[in-house]
């Protein structure tokens, strides 16, 4: 199975954080993104994506809406991605029949993730729009391995 996780786009500041939304930079470099995303898979012959799973809040439902469009693939919204989310919920989220799932999600959770996945913390964060494809053999501690890692795709 591969998974790839991303952390949701730039987002603006406001209250309640439940509600805050990308910007405008956030949403351009999402879908620029997904692009790059798209040819790195055609690249690597991952599979492409066939799940989109999404924590319910605003900014994380707008990045895999993005995404979804781009990739063509429904997006789930599912409160298990949500802030406070821990890693070991996230195995059962996927499913059965899924040969690429994205996960979009915050930190520090979509991190963990990666650093449970590959036994490993030398991956820096992700930072807004960052993303990282993994194989995975099953959910547990060091069974993925690293296919693609984008820590950060907001040009400065």
């Amino acid at each position: 199975m591969w998974v790839t996780v991303w952390r949701h786009g730039e987002a603006g500041a406001g209250s309640p954080d439940a509600l805050r939304t990308l910007t405008s930079r956030g949403e351009e470099s999402v879908v620029a993104a997904s692009r790059v995303f798209l040819q790195a898979l055609r690249e690597r012959e991952v599979p492409a994506v066939n799940r989109i799973l999404a924590s319910p809040l605003r900014r994380t439902e707008q990045t895999a809406g993005l995404l979804g469009s781009e990739l063509h693939v429904e997006v789930t919204l599912d409160p298990a991605l949500a802030p406070g989310a821990h890693v070991a919920g996230v195995a059962d989220l996927i499913g059965d029949n899924v040969e690429h799932a994205l996960l979009v999600g915050h930190q520090p959770m979509v991190s963990e993730l990666l650093w449970y996945w590959l036994d490993s913390s030398h991956l820096p964060p992700l930072a807004p729009g960052g993303w990282a494809t993994v194989s995975l053999m099953v959910h547990g501690r060091g069974t993925a391995a690293l296919v693609d890692y984008r820590a950060d795709i907001l040009q400065r």
